[in-house]
């Protein structure tokens, strides 16, 4: 029995050196040039052809709002345009209409980038010093893209003054809202919720459950199309860092979280994690380096392309017997 025992120990790690080897080999990540030094970036998304994401950057030469215990400007919204694939420009202030002395961020669009949620303080006042007070909450807003501006900003129902909302993703139907939140009722830290989309306005939360959620924090949602499930977690692991983990639903339900292999993770924090449908491309945050800084990883296997779509095939056999006797 000890042999067998020791025997599925070997088995186990094998597989896990294994997976580790598959996506060394056939995943290779770069640090963006849109990183700051001096700063954080972090949380990034699709949009369109470009990326959007977040930094604590200074973008304001006059005033700006710091964090408690930090010279580090808030966080606001940027959009680095596309010039190649995998090159990105300059980055910019994504929209003077979402923007504030406060923090904006992270953010999520559903599938025709024409509506936008996002985290934002949920008292955002006109005056001035630091926004990080004691009696200020996060909470998701929803804002809507009229004639290339963005309008019609609307706090969602799942806000609360006295606890942090955030971290939203919509699916790519629009049928489904997850987000985080610090709900006392949950199982500690920040859990994971969703929403479903209901006679036009999400419904109630649903906490999703002990295999997901822990004591700990679980932020950063993004469901793929294919139905799994990319979280940062930190209470899933011995250790202390934010470490990338996915779940899949089968079954209505979900499986244990399975933690991201090198080169996703490191002995650092990881975190913000989004991929392509096609499963080639995504990015993801870090401080392995020092600061939060967004990463992109490009699948090594060759892309083929205008390839025929597979035809079905009828075929007709004619079937001779030798040594047969004609009658």
């Amino acid at each position: 029995m000890k042999w067998i025992g020791l025997h599925i120990i070997t088995i186990f790690i094998c597989c896990v050196f294994s997976l580790q080897s598959f996506t060394q080999r056939y995943y290779a990540i770069k640090r963006l040039s849109v990183n700051n030094r001096q700063s954080d970036e972090y949380a990034p998304v699709f949009y369109q052809n470009d990326l959007v994401f977040i930094s604590n950057r200074k973008n304001d030469v006059f005033i700006v709002n710091t964090n408690v215990g930090s010279d580090l400007p808030l966080y606001d919204i940027y959009l680095a345009k596309q010039r190649r694939p995998g090159r990105f420009g300059t980055p910019q202030l994504f929209s003077k209409n979402i923007s504030t002395r406060f923090n904006e961020g992270p953010i999520a669009f559903n599938k025709d980038g024409t509506v936008m949620y996002f985290t934002r303080t949920l008292h955002v006042l006109n005056d001035f010093g630091n926004s990080l007070r004691g009696d200020t909450a996060l909470g998701i807003f929803t804002a809507q893209l009229v004639n290339d501006n963005w309008v019609n900003i609307t706090a969602t129902r799942f806000n609360r003054p006295n606890y942090n909302v955030g971290f939203p993703f919509v699916t790519e139907d629009g049928q489904q809202l997850f987000f985080c939140s610090e709900d006392p009722r949950g199982m500690g830290g920040y859990d994971i919720y969703i929403s479903d989309w209901e006679n036009g306005r999400w419904g109630p939360q649903r906490n999703l459950g002990s295999r997901i959620n822990t004591a700990e924090n679980e932020v950063f949602p993004f469901f793929h199309s294919s139905g799994r499930l990319y979280f940062a977690s930190r209470g899933h692991d011995e250790r202390t860092d934010l470490d990338i983990f996915y779940s899949d639903l089968v079954n209505n339900e979900w499986q244990e979280p399975v933690k991201m292999p090198a080169p996703f993770n490191s002995n650092a924090d990881d975190f913000s994690f989004v991929i392509k449908n096609t499963m080639d491309t995504g990015f993801f945050a870090s401080n392995r380096t020092g600061s939060r800084d967004i990463y992109i990883f490009n699948s090594t296997l060759p892309v083929f392309t205008n390839c025929p779509q597979q035809q079905e095939n009828d075929y007709c056999y004619i079937f001779y017997e030798l040594g047969s006797i004609d009658l």
